[in-house]
Parts: C-alpha cells; sequence; structure tokens
C-alpha cells in the first residue's frame, strides 16, 4: 500500500456549492466532513472502511462521539441528498476521493513509464505559442493548487493582443465543459470571456454528481437569469454558486413529474390552445390548466411541509414534557441509598 499524506485539497468554494450539501443542514455537513477525514485514511481510499471492514452505524457514533440514533438520521439525511455513493455490498464512499485518487495515481504511473504516455514521442511543437503556450486540457498531470493560481495562469497563457483559443474541441471532450459553455451562452459569455467567478466548471460537476442533470442546470440559468436581466439588462453573478438553490428546486420539480413548469419558457400552443410539449406532464393541457396544476402541486407541497413541521414540533413538546418531569421523579427519591453501615451485623 502506498504511504498515505497526512493531508488532502480542500476547495472551500467547492464545500459550499455542492447542491446536495446546501440541502443539509449544520450537523449533517459537520458529520460528512468527520466521515472525509475517517475516509482519507482507508483502504481503499476515499471508502467508509476501517481495516477494510464498513463500520456499523454504531461503530460510527462510537468512533466519531455521537449517539447511534443522531448518527443514523443524519447518515440518512445526507444520503437522501446523493451527497456520498455506495458500492455493490453497500459500502459509503466519497466520489470526489475516489476521482481524485484514480487521477493521482494514472499521473503517478506515467511518471514511472517515463511520462505521459500522450507526450512521449511527439516532437517539440513550432515555437509559435509565446512565452507560456496553451496546454492541451489532459496533457499536464499537475494542477494549481489554488483557483488564484488557475486565473493567472489563463491570464499569463498569451498576450493579451493573442487571439483566443477555441473552445469547441475541449467541450466536445468534456461534458461538464460543454454544459458551463451552454450556460455561459445564456448569459451572454464565451469560454474565453468568462469573468474568474465563472471561469471554473467544479460547480456544475459537483450539481451532476448530486443527481442534476444538464437540463436541471441549463432551465435553471435561463430561468434565474431572465429574472435578473428583466431588472437589470446587464447583470451577471458573481460565481456559478448563484444558481445553486434554482439547480436544486429544478432537480426536484423532475423527481416529483414538474420538470419546466417554473424553469422553462413556455412552450408553443396550438391552434386549439394547447400546449405542444411532447414528454412532459402538461403536454396537451392549457396554460390556464397547466398554471392551476402547478398551484395545486404547490399546495400539496406546502400542505406535507407543514404536517411534517407540526410533527416535529409535537415530538419536541413530548421530549420537553418528559424533561419537566424528570425533577418530579428525582423528589421522589429516598434522601440516600442505603448502604452496609446501616445493616446490622448478624452475630
Amino acid at each position: 500500500m502506498s504511504r498515505r499524506q497526512p493531508w488532502m485539497k480542500w476547495y472551500p468554494a467547492d464545500w459550499r456549492a455542492d447542491p446536495g450539501l446546501r440541502m443539509c443542514g449544520y450537523a449533517a455537513r459537520g458529520l460528512w466532513a468527520d466521515m472525509l477525514a475517517l475516509m482519507h485514511d482507508a483502504e481503499p481510499y476515499g471508502h467508509l472502511v476501517v481495516n477494510g471492514v464498513a463500520p456499523s452505524l454504531q461503530q460510527i457514533a462510537a468512533m466519531l462521539g455521537g449517539t447511534t440514533a443522531e448518527v443514523g438520521r443524519l447518515v440518512a439525511e445526507l444520503d437522501a441528498a446523493g451527497v456520498f455513493s455506495r458500492t455493490g455490498t453497500g459500502t459509503i464512499y466519497s466520489r470526489r476521493m475516489v476521482r481524485d485518487k484514480a487521477k493521482a495515481d494514472a499521473d503517478a504511473d506515467n511518471g514511472k513509464r517515463g511520462g505521459n504516455p500522450r507526450l512521449k514521442g511527439k516532437q517539440n511543437p513550432p515555437d509559435n505559442g509565446g512565452v507560456n503556450p496553451q496546454v492541451v486540457d489532459g496533457d499536464k498531470a499537475q494542477k494549481p493548487e489554488a483557483r488564484s493560481q488557475i486565473t493567472a495562469a489563463v491570464g499569463n497563457s498569451a498576450p493579451e493582443s493573442s487571439p483566443p483559443e477555441p473552445a469547441g474541441p475541449v467541450a466536445a471532450a468534456d461534458p461538464i465543459l460543454g454544459l458551463q459553455a451552454k450556460c455561459l451562452a445564456v448569459l451572454g459569455l464565451e469560454p474565453h470571456t468568462a469573468p474568474p467567478g465563472l471561469a471554473s466548471a467544479a460547480t456544475m460537476r459537483g450539481w451532476l454528481d448530486g443527481g442534476a442533470t444538464a437540463a436541471d442546470v441549463i432551465d435553471a440559468v435561463t430561468a434565474a437569469a431572465g429574472r435578473q436581466r428583466a431588472k437589470a439588462p446587464n447583470w451577471l453573478p458573481g460565481s456559478w454558486s448563484y444558481f445553486a438553490k434554482p439547480v436544486a428546486e429544478a432537480r426536484q420539480a423532475r423527481e416529483t413529474g414538474a420538470q419546466g413548469a417554473s424553469y422553462s419558457a413556455p412552450p408553443p400552443v396550438d391552434a386549439a390552445g394547447k400546449l405542444n410539449a411532447p414528454g412532459r406532464w402538461y403536454d396537451g393541457m392549457t396554460l390556464a390548466e397547466r398554471d392551476a396544476e402547478v398551484a395545486r402541486r404547490k399546495e400539496a407541497d406546502e400542505a406535507e411541509q407543514r404536517r411534517v413541521r407540526d410533527a416535529a414540533a409535537e415530538r419536541e413538546r413530548v421530549r420537553i414534557a418528559a424533561l419537566d418531569d424528570i425533577p418530579a421523579f428525582m423528589d421522589k427519591r429516598p434522601a440516600r441509598l442505603p448502604v452496609a453501615a446501616d445493616v446490622e451485623e448478624v452475630e
């Protein structure tokens, strides 16, 4: 087994932007951070195992200093939000850590074999790229440690007067970059003109890993940007994290059968006034019928949320009432328990 580093890379922006984590409470996010620390020391890397065995909820609670009930509830919350994945045998693992480990192993193997096989045997390209020519994505193994270095690397890759490199081939090779290019187009930008806050696709990768689809992301970005630009035509978000909530809502709407009701522009209407939206739940409805159904579903969702809140409040009331009964129980105890000295010795 290779020697494990005592540290691991941590990107606060990715942590804050992950849509699955944003749907979890403080306690669940704290438990996930502790679980990541355990998985960093595990073998295989990124899996929640101890000496090759997946721990039970009781064992996780013992290792992390919680109760079994509390850990079980928080793990269920993380699971419902899609924060982690499970192997075929049910072992919890971090998708990001497993990907990073596979990438690091591939880079190390390339180094032992004399370098990246994609570059070996190639002749030096003609010197027409300036002092710092563009690097083909995937050819360079080592990446900057900080996002500011990434921005600086992009800015210093060629003189300001040089024409930008086309992003089409790269976007075609990586679906995430393709999705990023489409969302930038919605904002009226291109990859080479994106501001620093929109230059990284890591946030979108986190959305897709969390269960969102490319259509969820595009619909959410289109709708949210349209609302803002109705107020300020030149509006731009500071980062992709601005769309985290709309993307999560778009995903939830799709999973509950209401995809497109809130985030897509109204589909065309035929001569009879019916919506022409093949594959959508509102296909064949009138606009009024669709809006009424959306309102009904929203009311049902709010009623369910009220029911859940009321049930939680009732459980808390019962818990507090039980705590209030403790002093009365304590008052009924004897002043002190009998001890051996109180018992006369039998001769």
